[in-house]
């Protein structure tokens, strides 16, 4: 037969998963890199019209 597991064991293996994909995920998001926008053409021409030559945005 198969071995009882209670609820709440099961509940702290579940939460214990969730943080830690939590914890990976913040991780990823922490030691991600953008390497800029650009339009189509390769240029920001087409951002710089979109907000007003604000090079800011």
């Amino acid at each position: 037969p198969a071995q009882l597991t209670t609820v709440g064991k099961r509940a702290c293996l579940w939460l214990q998963d969730l943080v830690m994909d939590m914890r990976n995920l913040q991780r990823a998001r922490d030691d991600l890199r953008f390497r800029g926008v650009k339009g189509t053409t390769g240029t920001q021409a087409s951002f710089l019209q979109l907000f007003q030559g604000d090079h800011e945005k």
